[in-house]
C-alpha cells in the first residue's frame, strides 16, 4: 500500500497559515469518508483504498486536485471544501461519489464528475464550476452567496436542486430535469443554451432566457421571465402556470404545444406559436409588432384580455417606451393630457393636453418618474416625424370620434409649433428673441424700456398669448403682444396687493397669475383676465419665507418657491397656499446660494445655484418626489452640471430635445447642457447678443402662428 504525502500542521501559531494538501499517487485509488474521522479538523491522510475511521463524522479539505482516475466517496459523512487563501480553487478530475454532505465555501472546479446520491446534499456557498458532469439524485443547494456556471457541462437533476444565489448555463451548458425531479429557483438563473425541464419547476425570481427553455413538466413561475432572444418552448403534455410577467422579448419565441394558464402577464414584442391551449384570466399584451399565430384555443377567463398596444411603462426604470416606426423616421414628438378631463369633457383633447413632453425627440424611451395621485390619471400620445414632416396623433379605429390632430392643435401644446426662446435682460431692460431649435438671434423683442420696463424678472406666455413680465424697479407687471413685442398695459399696477420687487411669476391651475413679491415676503395672486388683486397667496413669511426668487407648480399640483436667502425650495399647498415644508433645504447635496428652479420632463426638480463651498455655480438636481439629491453620473452631491463655464447661473428651462438651457447674468449669454447627462453642449445665445445685459429669467413658449 502506498503513502499518500500530507503535509499537516496542529497547534499553529497565530499567523502561520495551516494546509493540508494532497499529493497524488501513481495510480487510480478510491478514498472513502464513511463517517468515523479523526476530530473535525483537517481530513486526515487516508489509506490508498481504505477508509478514514477515527471516531468523527466531519472534515475539512482546504485544497484537493483529485486526479481524472480517482474516487473520493463520502458516506454518511459531511466533507467541507474550502480553498485557501493564495492556493486557489479545488479542481475535480476524477470522480465525487457524495451519499452524504459535500459543502463548498470557497471554489471547486469539476472537470470530472459529481454524483450527488439519493438522500445526500450538495451544498455551495462559493463558486462551482462544471466543465463536465453533475449528476444530482439527492438535494443540492446553491446558496444565497453561492453561483453555479456551467460553461460546456452537463448538470442532470433527478433530485431536488435550490438555487437562492446565481446560477448560469452558459453556451455550451445543458441543464436536465427529469420528471420527478423538483427545481426551485429563488434568485437569479440566467441560460444562454439548452435547459430541459420534465420534472417542476418553481420560479420565485428572475429568469433570463437567451437559449432554449424546454418545458414538458410542470414550469411555475411566480416571479418574472425575461424571454431575451431565446425559445421557451412547452411541449405537448407539459403545463406552464404564470403567475408573474412573462416578457417574450425581440426576436424571442413562446411556443406552446401544451397548455398555459395565465394569471398575470405576458407582454409579447415578439412571437407566440400557440398550437395547445391558453387558459388567460390576466394579460396577455402585445406590444409593437407581438403577434399570435398557430391554430391552438385561448381561453378567457374572469377578466382576461388580450390588447395591442404601441406604448407603455417599463419595468426597467421610470421610463415611457413606444415602439419604432418605419426607417425614415427621424424623432418622435410626445404629449400627456389629464385623463380625467379627457372623460369628462368627452373627449376633448384640446381642453384635456397639457404639456408636450418630447419635441422631435430622437429615442423610444422617455425618462418619466412622476406617478399620478390617487383618482388621477393621465393619456400619452406619441407621433413620428420625418424630414418631411410629422405624423398624426389618429387613430385608425372607428372609435375615434372627432380629429385627435386637429384638437390638440388647437392647444398650443402639439410639439409642432416651432418654439422660441425668449430672454430678459435685467440691465439692458428688455426682452431679446432666438428660434429655439438652432438658438438663431431673431430681434429685440420688447425694446429696453418699453411700456416703462425696468429690471425685468420673471416672464409668462399667458393663456392668451401674450406676454407677462414683471417690471423689478417699478413693482409692477406689464403685459405685451405676442407677436410684435409691443406694450399693450399695466397689468398689475404698481405696488397692487403690496408687490415690491416683482421676480418669478406663473399662471396657475386656476388661471391666476403668481407673483413672488420678494420685499414683502410673499407670493401674490391676481385674476388672469383683469389683473385685479386676489389675496396673498401665501402669506408674508409662511414657512419662513424670506426673499423669494422664483416659483412653480410642480407635478403633484403644489407651488415650490426658492428662497434667496434661505437657500431653499420651500413647498406649499397648490390649492390654498398653506405651508407645507421645505422640500429642499442646504446642505442637502452640497447647496449653498440658489436662485431658480425648474421641473424635468423627468419629474425632477433642477435648481440653480453654487454649492456650500461657493465654487464655480452650477445646477443641481433632486428627486421630484422625495426632494432626495440626484447627482448625474460621476458627480458629487446634487450636481447635474458643474458649470465652470458659468459665470453666475440664473434661470433655466428644457427646450428642444430636452436640452437644458441656463442663463449667465456674468456673461450675457445663454448656455445649453444635454438633458440626460448635464454635460456642456454649447452656448445657445452668445454674449450681449442683440444687447442683452444681465439675463436672468428666459422662456420657451410656441411661437406665434401670423395669420392674415
Amino acid at each position: 500500500m502506498r503513502e499518500l504525502t500530507v503535509f499537516r500542521c496542529r497547534a499553529v501559531p497565530i499567523g502561520v497559515l495551516a494546509l493540508a494538501v494532497w499529493a497524488l499517487p501513481a495510480h487510480a485509488v478510491t478514498y472513502t469518508v464513511n463517517g468515523n474521522l479523526s476530530d473535525g479538523g483537517d481530513c486526515e491522510a487516508p489509506p490508498l483504498e481504505g477508509d478514514w475511521d477515527d471516531g468523527s463524522d466531519t472534515c475539512t479539505l482546504r485544497q484537493f486536485d483529485l486526479a481524472a482516475a480517482d474516487t473520493l466517496r463520502i458516506v454518511n459523512a459531511t466533507v467541507l471544501a474550502e480553498g485557501t487563501l493564495g492556493l486557489g480553487p479545488s479542481f475535480n478530475h476524477g470522480t465525487i461519489d457524495n451519499e452524504g454532505t459535500l459543502v463548498v465555501s470557497t471554489a471547486l472546479i469539476n472537470q470530472g464528475s459529481i454524483v450527488n446520491g439519493v438522500g445526500a446534499l450538495l451544498s455551495s456557498s462559493a463558486s462551482l464550476r462544471n466543465h463536465a458532469s453533475i449528476d444530482n439524485r439527492g438535494t443540492f443547494v446553491n446558496t444565497s452567496t453561492g453561483t453555479l456556471s456551467n460553461p460546456g457541462g452537463s448538470i442532470g437533476n433527478n433530485g431536488t436542486i435550490e438555487n437562492d444565489g446565481s446560477i448560469v448555463n452558459d453556451v455550451d451548458g445543458t441543464i436536465n430535469s427529469v420528471a420527478g425531479a423538483l427545481f426551485v429557483n429563488s434568485n437569479a438563473l440566467s441560460n444562454l443554451h439548452d435547459f430541459h425541464n420534465d420534472g417542476r419547476f418553481v420560479n420565485g425570481g428572475p429568469i433570463n432566457n437567451a437559449g432554449l427553455f424546454d418545458n414538458a413538466g410542470i414550469l411555475d413561475n411566480d416571479f418574472m421571465i425575461f424571454n431575451s432572444g431565446g425559445t421557451i418552448d412547452i411541449d405537448a403534455g407539459g403545463t406552464f402556470n404564470n403567475h408573474g410577467p412573462l416578457f417574450n422579448q425581440l426576436n424571442s419565441v413562446l411556443d406552446n404545444a401544451g397548455f398555459i394558464d395565465n394569471t398575470d402577464e405576458i407582454r409579447n414584442f415578439a412571437t407566440i406559436d400557440n398550437t395547445g391551449t391558453i387558459d388567460n384570466a390576466g394579460r396577455i399584451n402585445n406590444v409593437c409588432s407581438g403577434t399570435i399565430i398557430g391554430n391552438g384555443t385561448i381561453n378567457p377567463i374572469d377578466n382576461g384580455v388580450i390588447t395591442n398596444r404601441l406604448l407603455w411603462f417599463t419595468e426597467v426604470g421610470p421610463e415611457i417606451a413606444w415602439c419604432g416606426g418605419p426607417p425614415d423616421l427621424v424623432s418622435y414628438d410626445i404629449v400627456r393630457g389629464d385623463l380625467s378631463l379627457l372623460r369628462s369633457t368627452r373627449g376633448d383633447f384640446r381642453q384635456s393636453c397639457d404639456g408636450c413632453l418630447g419635441d422631435d425627440y430622437a429615442e423610444t424611451v422617455l425618462d418619466y418618474e412622476p406617478i399620478p395621485e390617487a383618482s388621477e390619471g393621465w393619456w400619452f400620445l406619441v407621433r413620428g416625424v420625418t424630414d418631411e414632416g410629422v405624423g398624426t396623433y389618429d387613430s385608425a379605429s372607428l372609435s375615434q370620434i372627432d380629429e385627435r390632430d386637429a384638437e390638440i392643435g388647437a392647444s398650443g401644446l402639439d410639439c409642432s409649433q416651432p418654439m422660441e426662446l425668449l430672454v430678459g435682460g435685467a440691465l439692458s431692460h428688455g426682452v431679446i428673441r432666438s428660434e429655439a431649435s438652432n438658438c438663431s438671434f431673431v430681434d429685440a423683442f420688447v425694446s429696453s424700456g418699453a411700456g416703462g420696463l425696468s429690471d425685468p424678472n420673471g416672464m409668462a406666455h399667458g393663456p392668451d398669448g401674450r406676454l407677462y413680465v414683471a417690471s423689478g424697479n417699478t413693482d409692477s407687471v406689464l403685459r405685451y403682444d405676442g407677436s410684435s413685442g409691443a406694450f399693450l398695459d399695466v397689468f398689475v399696477g404698481s405696488a397692487s396687493g403690496g408687490l415690491d420687487l416683482p421676480r418669478g411669476l406663473v399662471f396657475g391651475p386656476d388661471g391666476g397669475l403668481y407673483v413672488a413679491s420678494a420685499l414683502s415676503d410673499s407670493v401674490l395672486r391676481y385674476d388672469g383676465s383683469s389683473g385685479a388683486f386676489i389675496d396673498a397667496f401665501v402669506a408674508s413669511g409662511s414657512g419662513g419665507l424670506d426673499d423669494p426668487y422664483d416659483l412653480a407648480f410642480g407635478p403633484d399640483g403644489r407651488l415650490y418657491v426658492t428662497d434667496q436667502l434661505l437657500n431653499s425650495v420651500l413647498r406649499y399647498d397648490g390649492t390654498s397656499g398653506a405651508f407645507v415644508d421645505a422640500f429642499v433645504a442646504p446642505p442637502s447635496g452640497g447647496l449653498g446660494d440658489l436662485f431658480h428652479l425648474a421641473f424635468g420632463a423627468d419629474g425632477h426638480l433642477y435648481v440653480s445655484g453654487r454649492s456650500n463651498d461657493l465654487a464655480a455655480w452650477k445646477v443641481l438636481r433632486y428627486d421630484g418626489t422625495t426632494g432626495a439629491p440626484l447627482p448625474a453620473a460621476g458627480q458629487p452631491g446634487a450636481v447635474f452640471s458643474n458649470g465652470a463655464t458659468l459665470g453666475i447661473a440664473q434661470d433655466l428651462a428644457f427646450g428642444p430635445q430636452g436640452l437644458l438651457h441656463v442663463t449667465d447674468f456674468l456673461g450675457d449669454s445663454v448656455l445649453r447642457f444635454d438633458g440626460t447627462t448635464g454635460a456642456l453642449i454649447d452656448t445657445c445665445v452668445p454674449s450681449q447678443a442683440g444687447g442683452l445685459d444681465g439675463p436672468r429669467f428666459l422662456l420657451f413658449r410656441p411661437a406665434p402662428v401670423l395669420g392674415p
